[in-house]
């Protein structure tokens, strides 16, 4: 699921096929570790692209199991 999100190729939140918490609000993937819910504050011009300043409005723990982290250009248990 990782890699579906890391293309960097636009539309880069297709979430289609994805498993998704129920509720209203935000798409947010089922199973994760965590949910961070935000909003944009500002935007900042920088040079040829723009810096966006976010707030977070909500944090909440998810899944206690061993995570599977990104590390040395791949993925592993933590």
């Amino acid at each position: 699921m990782a890699q579906h999100f890391a293309r960097g190729v636009p539309p880069i939140a297709i979430w289609e096929g994805i498993d998704l918490r129920e509720g209203e609000g935000p798409p947010l993937v089922a199973g994760a570790i965590g949910w961070l819910t935000g909003r944009v504050r500002a935007e900042v011009p920088a040079g040829e692209d723009t810096l966006f300043v976010g707030e977070v409005l909500s944090v909440e723990e998810g899944a206690r199991e061993r995570p599977l982290v990104y590390v040395d250009q791949r993925y592993v248990n933590a």
